[in-house]
Parts: C-alpha cells; sequence; structure tokens
C-alpha cells in the first residue's frame, strides 16, 4: 500500500463491518422484541398483512365476547321464564282444585283465590323486573312487530299455513334482541323475539288472557265453569315453554355453534399472524452469531487495513 490519503481497504474493512453490525443489531432487536418484524423497513408487505390479521383478530375476540354476553342475556331471560313456568303449575293445580266444588268451602275457595293473585301479580313482577344490565327482557321490549309488507331493515319472513295457495310476505319492522356475532354488518347480527310475560299477554284474543283469573275476572275461581281458565293455563303453558325452547336453541346453536366457528377462525387468524411476524429464534440464534463473527473478523480486518499505511514510513527511512 503506497498510497496514504486514500485508504481503499479500510473503506471496504468500514462497509462490510457497518453491514455486519447492521445485521447483528437486527438479529439483537428481533430476539429482544421476539418479532420478526419491528417497524416497516423490515418488510413493508408482511407488516400490511400482519396488521390486517390483528384487525381480523381483534374483530373476532369482540364477535367471541358479544356472544358470551348473548349467552348471558339469554340464560337470564330463561331463568324468568322457567320460574313462570312453575307459578303456571301452581295455578294450574288451583285450578284444579277449584273444579272440585263438593269438597271446597266457599273460605277455602276464597283462600285459594288470593294464591292466585298472588301467583298472577308474581308473574307480572318477574316479567317486569327480569333484566340484564337494566334492559328489560320479558316486558314486551324485544317482541317482534311485523307488517304485510316486506320493508324490515331486519328480516323478512314467509308465513304459510291454511291459505298456503295465496296467509303471504311478512316484514320484522321493529322489535327483537339484536346480537353482532362478526363483524359490524347486517348479515352478522341475530335476531330473537322476546314476547311479553304479563298476565295481560299470555293466552290470546280468542280464549282469553292470563289476567282474566284474577279476583273479579270472567276467569277466577268463583267462574261457574273453569273449563276456559285451563285451557288458558294450558295456552300460556305452551307459550312459555315455546319461547323457552326458541331461547335454549338460540343459545345452543346460534350462539354456541359462532363461538366454536369464532374460535377456529381466531386460532387461524393468530397462526399466519405469528408466522408472519414473531420471530423464529432457531433461525435468528443462528444469523446473530453469524453476524458476530462477521463483525468480529471485519474489526480486526479493520485495524489491519488502518495500519497498512504505515508502511509509507519504510519508504522514507529507505
Amino acid at each position: 500500500m503506497s498510497r496514504v490519503n486514500t485508504n481503499v481497504r479500510s473503506l471496504i474493512a468500514q462497509r462490510v463491518l457497518a453491514k455486519s453490525n447492521y445485521t447483528l443489531n437486527t438479529s439483537i432487536e428481533r430476539l429482544s422484541t421476539c418479532l420478526k418484524i419491528n417497524t416497516a423497513k423490515d418488510n413493508r408487505a408482511a407488516l400490511i398483512a400482519s396488521e390486517n390479521l390483528r384487525s381480523a383478530m381483534a374483530g373476532i375476540m369482540t364477535a367471541i365476547d358479544n356472544a358470551g354476553c348473548a349467552s348471558n342475556i339469554i340464560g337470564t331471560a330463561e331463568g324468568g321464564l322457567a320460574e313462570v313456568s312453575s307459578l303456571l303449575t301452581e295455578l294450574t293445580g288451583l285450578v284444579g282444585q277449584a273444579a272440585n266444588t263438593g269438597g271446597l268451602s266457599k273460605k277455602e275457595l276464597g283462600a285459594n283465590q288470593l294464591q292466585v293473585d298472588s301467583i298472577l301479580s308474581t308473574i307480572n313482577r318477574i316479567a317486569g323486573a327480569t333484566s340484564f344490565q337494566g334492559a328489560k327482557l320479558l316486558n314486551g321490549n324485544y317482541s317482534y312487530s311485523a307488517s304485510s309488507t316486506a320493508t324490515s331493515a331486519f328480516t323478512s319472513l314467509s308465513v304459510t299455513g291454511l291459505n298456503a295457495g295465496k296467509s303471504k310476505t311478512f316484514g320484522i319492522t321493529s322489535g327483537a334482541a339484536t346480537f353482532s356475532l362478526g363483524k359490524v354488518a347486517e348479515t352478522e347480527n341475530a335476531f330473537i323475539g322476546l314476547q311479553s310475560l304479563s298476565t295481560g299477554s299470555l293466552g290470546d284474543a280468542t280464549l282469553g288472557y292470563l289476567s282474566s283469573l284474577a279476583s273479579g275476572g270472567a276467569n277466577s275461581l268463583s267462574a261457574t265453569s273453569l273449563v276456559q281458565a285451563q285451557k288458558i293455563l294450558d295456552k300460556a303453558t305452551k307459550q312459555v315453554s315455546q319461547l323457552r325452547g326458541r331461547l335454549g336453541a338460540f343459545q345452543k346453536f346460534t350462539i354456541g355453534a359462532t363461538v366454536n366457528s369464532l374460535g377456529v377462525a381466531y386460532e387461524n387468524a393468530s397462526a399466519a399472524e405469528s408466522a408472519i411476524r414473531d420471530t423464529d429464534f432457531a433461525q435468528e440464534t443462528a444469523s446473530l452469531t453469524r453476524s458476530q463473527i462477521l463483525s468480529q473478523a471485519a474489526t480486526t480486518v479493520l485495524a489491519q487495513a488502518n495500519a497498512a499505511p504505515q508502511a509509507a514510513l519504510n519508504l522514507l527511512r529507505g
């Protein structure tokens, strides 16, 4: 080396050392953070894919949480229905006793009527008090309202019956409990109607309503015939049982199946995101070892390259 102003070998060694140190620092960063991609410069395309997967995972977790909340709401409503069902059974027993007119005194009949009134009051109380985080569940707030034209934002139901050749499309225009079981979109929502369980709603207009069994009502225990009262009770019991069945099916199949599906989707998204973003320690430790060796070698070579121009002094001495 006879040139002093420009030490080409030193420049080469500096470039290789800088490259080795950059690779070494990258490996240390990846091993420290456990992430293969820490900034966009590491891999721009992979970063975009990773962020999209993270967004999807966040949406899936929210949907799972929503489904869990929905299950709790349905469970709360079903608990209220179970109590009403038990009370209807008690009413059936009292009506059956009242029908035994030959073996029941007026005082006993009056006492039974007080029990009937108490049970009816309790059913109304349950219908008005069953709630989840302040939202009333069984007072009719979430019952379906339908119209004969399918203009609903929710859904439309094709109804068939005796006049199937003609009974018609009905649109759900309001009501129903709405649960978001996926991303924020109408297609990801699930709906279920929760009718009112008040004594003025159980039964129907043809037979009469449960409230008519109260004192002074058309179907109280002092009525001439209790056949109608029994028919109303049968109708009310059927209504409560059917609603419990719908809630159970909704909880098991709509919510349960959705949670299972979302769980699988979250696993797959997590695996894909991990493969893109997480550090492969076996690969990265091997890269770290290689970078350390190259860095040390480049440092040694740089020291030798920096010492080479001193050979020019030998020419001056000679």
